[in-house]
C-alpha cells in the first residue's frame, strides 16, 4: 500500500506544480501591471546626452524621453534628418547636460532604457524637457510603440508637400 500511495502522490505532483506556477505567474503579472500604472519618481542628474530624446543618468542608466521623438542621429534616412538630429542633440545638451532632473518613470523600452517624463529644476522653477525642446522646434510628439515614428524626410499632404525636415528647420530658424 505504501508503494501505491507514493505513486499516486507522484502522479499528482506535476498538477500541483503546474497549479502553483499558474497562480505564481498570475500574482507576478498583477504586480507588473500595478507598477506600470503608477509612475516611479526619481531625482537624479544627467551625465551625458546621447541624442535629442535619450540621455544617461548617474549609474550609467539610459533614459528615453516618453511621448517625444527627435530625428535619428545614427540611423538617419536623409541628410536633412542627420542635420536635424545634430541640432536636437546640441539643444538637448544645452538643456540637460549636468543638470538635476526629476524622472517620472513609466517603464522600459525594448532596448532596456527607462522611459520617463523629464522635468528640470532650474532657477527655482520646474521646466518640462519635452515642452522646452518642442518650443525650440526640436522633435515631435510621439506615442512610442503605439504610433508610427515620425518620418523626418517624407512630405506631408497637410503642409502642401513641404517635407517635415523643412518645417522643423523653419521653426528653428524662425
Amino acid at each position: 500500500m505504501a508503494k501505491a500511495s507514493r505513486a499516486g502522490a507522484r502522479a499528482g505532483a506535476p498538477l500541483a506544480w503546474l497549479t502553483g506556477l499558474v497562480v505564481g505567474f498570475s500574482l507576478f503579472a498583477g504586480t507588473v501591471t500595478a507598477a506600470q500604472a503608477a509612475p516611479v519618481q526619481r531625482e537624479t542628474y544627467v551625465v551625458r546626452v546621447i541624442d535629442g530624446d535619450t540621455f544617461q543618468i548617474s549609474g550609467g542608466v539610459k533614459v528615453r524621453v516618453r511621448n517625444f521623438d527627435t530625428p535619428e542621429l545614427r540611423r538617419y534616412e536623409c541628410p536633412e534628418e542627420k542635420q536635424l538630429a545634430r541640432a536636437a542633440t546640441i539643444a538637448a545638451r544645452q538643456i540637460l547636460q549636468g543638470k538635476s532632473v526629476a524622472l517620472s518613470i513609466t517603464g522600459k523600452d525594448r532596448y532596456g532604457r527607462l522611459v520617463a517624463d523629464v522635468t528640470l529644476h532650474e532657477d527655482g522653477s520646474d521646466i518640462d524637457f519635452t515642452e522646452a525642446m518642442m518650443a525650440q522646434g526640436h522633435g515631435a510628439p510621439w506615442d512610442y510603440g503605439h504610433e508610427p515614428q515620425p518620418d523626418w524626410c517624407a512630405s506631408r499632404s497637410a503642409d502642401a508637400g513641404t517635407p517635415l525636415w523643412q518645417r522643423v528647420l523653419g521653426a528653428i530658424a524662425g
